[in-house]
């Protein structure tokens, strides 16, 4: 036979080999190094950004790349907590609450499973990659150089939104018809809308965190320069519950128990910078974007477009969620259950929605009952309250600081949107600080923990 031939022939093999190689080598490494499993979640999370939510493979069903990625961290996760701890403080502990939201999760799934096949798969999904990142972060003990790291890796990611970002405005604007996505625009609520929500939110925190936090991080200190460049575009790119959670965000320091005047002092600052970048916006004239912002500003505070119909969409799912009794009150209806309802628009027209909750909380009560939504509360307020605690123990500490920051705007975000994994690191690694704020060890750690 041909050698050629029989390489072509041989070359899946090949490839399938290296990549069954490649995910034990992800596996192994995931287990011994937070490192590689946080390279693992952001690196899934830029190729979600690119693919812009769309499946990367279709073999028999639609794989995303988040299923990929729970195929390496799923057993590293599962490893990491069944085995025995070798040393004392190795495996931080999580709060109760956080195995009775993963439970009610699980039992919704599997109901789900019995009753509506796949379709309770593809609605549970984002609610299981967020466990096990949670569940796989909160394995490790917390180490302020972990996260200093986690923090360089997500400046870098926020970089490459920033070039997509631009490329993609570039193409639409110009136009370039040929490199359009299918149907002309990145996303059907506004063409200016070029990335999703969650990777404006990234920009906001990492805008945050560059402001308030410079100190904390080499990464942070660097991208203090790209802050007005940071707030314009989360500004342009115009998702307003993102505008939100940023807001909350940059008053978050004030409740966190740090000195007030420090707090203070970081809120001029950001006001000095929104002025500087938001005022030349509105001074120009005729300038489209400036109209844009503005008008998007002001049908967000009179509830109008997409605000009126989440807040009608929220009250339809409580009063179906009550209305199925106690059963449903208690553990929810399974995941793949009926979404549809009908809302009003602002037009006054009867409108069918078939998409999810659009509130993670709301989501959350319906598909898991008080159970779910309880024990992801308590979570919430042990970590938010352990990480006080961290912060009063060691005031000159700013990571405690901005991981109560990062977790307030994650709070924030959830209410007018779904669940999302990349969020999951900041509520793990809150988890592991208030667990060491619970049972103090060594701040800084041994350098050989870093890992």
């Amino acid at each position: 036979m041909d050698a050629s031939l029989l390489f072509l022939l041989s070359l899946p093999l090949l490839v399938a080999m290296l990549l069954a190689a490649g995910g034990v080598v992800l596996l192994l490494g995931s287990i011994q190094s937070l490192v590689m499993g946080v390279a693992l979640v952001l690196g899934t999370a830029l190729v979600d950004s690119l693919q812009s939510g769309q499946p990367l493979l279709h073999i028999g069903l639609a794989l995303y790349p988040g299923d990929l990625m729970c195929l390496v961290l799923l057993p590293a996760t599962l490893v990491r907590w069944l085995r025995p701890a070798r040393q004392a403080g190795e495996r931080p502990g999580i709060t109760p609450g956080w195995w009775l939201f993963s439970a009610a999760v699980m039992l919704s799934l599997a109901q789900g499973l019995l009753s509506f096949g796949t379709k309770a798969g593809v609605q549970v999904r984002d609610y299981f990659y967020f466990v096990v990142v949670v569940s796989y972060v909160a394995s490790f003990p917390y180490r302020p150089e972990r996260l200093q790291r986690l923090l360089a890796w997500l400046a870098g990611l926020g970089g490459v939104l920033l070039l997509l970002t631009t490329y993609r405005w570039i193409v639409y604007y110009t136009p370039i018809p040929s490199l359009l996505p299918p149907g002309g625009v990145y996303n059907i609520d506004g063409p200016i809308r070029v990335i999703w929500s969650n990777d404006a939110l990234l920009l906001g925190q990492l805008l945050i965190g560059a402001l308030y936090f410079a100190d904390a991080a080499p990464a942070l200190r660097t991208l203090r320069l790209w802050v007005p460049v940071l707030l314009g575009y989360v500004l342009a790119l115009q998702h307003r519950s993102v505008w939100g959670a940023v807001l909350v965000g940059a008053l978050s320091p004030l409740l966190s128990g740090r000195r007030a005047t420090s707090a203070w002092r970081q809120l001029g600052l950001f006001a000095l910078i929104l002025a500087v970048v938001v005022l030349p916006l509105l001074l120009a004239p005729r300038s489209e974007l400036a109209a844009q912002i503005g008008q998007s500003a002001q049908r967000a505070v009179r509830g109008q477009d997409t605000t009126a119909e989440r807040l009608q969409s929220w009250g339809v799912i409580l009063r179906r969620w009550a209305d199925l009794g106690p059963r449903s009150i208690a553990i929810g209806s399974p995941f793949g259950t009926d979404n549809s309802r009908y809302v009003i628009d602002s037009e006054g027209t009867p409108r069918l929605l078939e998409y999810g909750a659009h509130n993670m909380y709301v989501q959350t009560v319906f598909n898991t009952g008080l159970l779910g939504l309880g024990g992801f509360v308590a979570v919430l307020v042990v970590v938010l309250r352990g990480l006080r605690r961290r912060i009063a123990a060691e005031p000159s500490q700013p990571l405690p600081v901005l991981l109560f920051t990062l977790n307030v705007t994650m709070v924030v975000y959830f209410v007018p949107y779904g669940v999302t994994y990349v969020q999951g690191l900041w509520l793990g690694l809150g988890a592991a600080c208030a667990a060491v704020a619970r049972a103090p060890v060594s701040w800084r750690g041994g350098r050989h923990a870093a890992a």
